[in-house]
């Protein structure tokens, strides 16, 4: 984020704004963030202005970027499959790295045109581990011991979605 006058004469305005490269072209997009008000008035209230204004700047870029996600998503599917998961409470059937496990496996399945995680890569959303093959019948074995309690699990959270629907 910066500082910029715009406009000519008397009608020059003080903005914050953005740059953002267009992809796949040299080309540059300006975003105003906000306009202050206009640079004859604030110089007059104000001479140091535009150095206070640099700082204020700096400081909400600083505060968007800590706000900003590390990750960046390049597929985004995954949160449905997560808010649904939430919904169903699988972590608590199945526990925390069971539970972690699968839900990497059916999210890269989901999203990916290829049937098995290549060994040593991170998947391209939510930072997840690839899974080996050793893994994946792992977790199937362990599945099969929580089938009862899984199936106990999707029943009462189907049931209570009929009876929303109903009412």
């Amino acid at each position: 984020m910066y500082v910029a006058i715009t406009g000519k004469g008397k009608s020059r305005v003080v903005q914050f704004c953005e740059q953002h490269r267009i992809a796949k072209t040299n080309k540059k997009k300006t975003i105003v963030v906000k306009t202050i008000g206009n640079y004859e008035a604030l110089l007059r209230e104000n001479p140091n202005i535009i150095l206070e204004l640099k700082k204020e700047a700096k400081r909400l870029t600083d505060e968007r970027k800590k706000n900003t996600s590390k990750n960046i998503l390049f597929r985004f599917g995954h949160s449905l499959v997560y808010s649904l998961w939430k919904e169903i409470d699988l972590k608590e059937v199945l526990g925390e790295a069971l539970s972690k496990t699968l839900f990497s496996l059916v999210v890269y399945r989901l999203g990916s045109s290829y049937s098995t995680f290549l060994e040593n890569r991170k998947t391209p959303f939510l930072n997840l581990e690839s899974i080996t093959h050793s893994d994946f019948y792992k977790t199937l074995l362990e599945l099969e011991k929580k089938e009862k309690d899984l199936i106990e699990c999707f029943n009462n959270f189907f049931e209570k979605k009929l009876e929303e629907k109903k009412i």
